[in-house]
């Protein structure tokens, strides 16, 4: 069987530079983590190849070669020839890193911006993988996004494309790094949210973070979360109102790019997400015009720290013509058991049967189907198995009510038995656990009506 192509993705940061030997499966085989040098250029590239040369040296002795290098960097990068034409926040501008990095390592070297690449390591290996059009959103420091388009990254006449952060917001707002006002940047980062907080508590207002603000020490997104953890008041209110206005931004613009998906990840998501989600998704959901389905899913990243670096890799192979690696999508939504007969799905509360596609769809259920089969929607005929099915999961997972109200037809079993599809029929609570915890290509229906 032939070795399956490694390369080594780099993602490169303000404070950190990130690199691992990665597989076309998208198995991260080794890692390694440095500072990144800020004082110049020439310090930069030294410790990009010195970290490369590493991995590559280490696995080399293992049997492993390297064929590719992919880099992610923030700023805007010209990917034909690799050359960073801004970097905020790192002296590279006008540098040609990608020729630089390939003439020092002798490997063909591919660069791009570190959010889209992000995006793109979530749509080869993470939540949106198998998903054709995803917008992917990552909040930290700053907010920044990527676009994926029918499976290649869409990049902009310019390669600017993806620049939500400095999407308009508040009409002479405060002053975002970029220099204008009012950018969503400015009002919903995790520098926006700590800035809001600091302002509160000079102004007088009680927090758990007081004490911290007043000895000039930093807001981490880790202590963002103790305090909403803690239940502080003022940090839930300036958090929510964060959310609510990153929500308002990703609802404008799935409206003009009208995507399959929405990956929500970053440094403060991976940290808050489940304080921040629901009412990322509200806000959204209110501002998106209809679409067959219902509101586009918004959900978290399922790489987290590793996107860049996966992203990077993928950038990597579709320079080598390795194909993205096959199976279904890897996204499901977020579902959560509220109460007999309640259940939040990506935020959004649910009272009505409905199931989820292998493809994380979320569609009404089609009761007529078993009505006119059985009788009653108070079973599953196998008419309805059919169409819950047509998509071929490995699974039907069933969540009959808590009592287990939805009887399953013999004729329903036989059919799935037949296609060599497994039954799981369960109260509603264990079925949605069961459909978090098992992978691969799965459906889950749910009946609460009548819990």
């Amino acid at each position: 069987m032939p070795k399956r192509p490694v390369v080594i993705g780099v993602d490169l940061g303000g404070t950190k530079l990130l690199a691992a030997v990665i597989d076309s499966d998208g198995n991260v085989i080794d890692s390694k983590k440095v500072t990144s040098p800020k004082s110049n250029s020439d310090e930069i590239v030294a410790r990009i190849v010195t970290v490369i040369e590493t991995l590559r040296t280490k696995h080399a002795e293992n049997g492993i070669e390297i064929t590719a290098i992919g880099l992610g960097v923030p700023g805007v990068v010209e990917r034909a020839t690799g050359t960073v034409i801004a970097a905020p926040n790192l002296p590279l501008e006008g540098v040609e890193l990608g020729r630089i990095i390939s003439g020092a390592c002798g490997l063909p070297t591919e660069v791009g911006n570190d959010v889209t690449l992000a995006t793109m390591g979530e749509a080869w290996f993470g939540a949106a993988r198998g998903v054709g059009n995803v917008l992917g959103v990552f909040v930290g420091t700053g907010i920044g996004a990527g676009i994926v388009v029918d499976g290649k990254m869409y990049l902009g006449a310019h390669g600017g494309s993806g620049e939500i952060g400095h999407v308009l917001m508040q009409r002479d707002g405060p002053e975002c790094g970029c220099g204008r006002r009012g950018c969503l940047e400015a009002l919903a980062s995790r520098t926006a949210i700590e800035r809001d907080i600091r302002l509160e508590v000079e102004d007088g207002r009680m927090s758990v973070l007081g004490d911290r603000i007043r000895a000039g020490k930093r807001l981490r997104s880790g202590r963002i979360l103790a305090a909403l953890e803690e239940g502080d008041s003022l940090t839930t209110e300036i958090v929510n109102r964060a959310s609510s206005t990153l929500g308002m931004a990703i609802g404008s613009v799935v409206n003009v790019l009208d995507p399959d998906l929405v990956v929500l990840g970053g440094g403060l998501i991976e940290a808050c997400g489940l304080f921040m989600m629901p009412v990322v998704n509200e806000a959204a959901n209110a501002r998106m015009m209809p679409v067959p389905g219902g509101p586009v899913p918004i959900v978290p990243s399922q790489l987290g720290d590793n996107a860049g670096i996966l992203g990077a890799a993928a950038l990597a192979f579709e320079a080598l013509n390795v194909r993205k690696p096959g199976g279904a999508t890897a996204y499901a939504p977020v579902v959560e058991w509220v109460a007999d007969g309640e259940v939040i799905v990506n935020g959004e509360r649910r009272v009505d049967d409905f199931f989820i596609r292998t493809d994380g769809k979320v569609r009404k259920r089609k009761r007529r189907l078993s009505r006119a089969e059985l009788g009653t929607d108070r079973g599953l005929s196998a008419a309805e198995a059919q169409f819950v099915c047509q998509d071929r999961p490995s699974v039907l997972i069933v969540g009959a009510g808590e009592r287990g109200q939805l009887q399953i037809s013999n004729d329903a079993r036989s059919w799935l038995e037949s296609q060599g599809i497994r039954l799981v029929n369960a109260p509603t609570r264990a079925a949605i656990t069961e459909y978090r915890v098992r992978k691969g290509p799965r459906t889950l229906l749910l009946y609460l009506r009548d819990s």
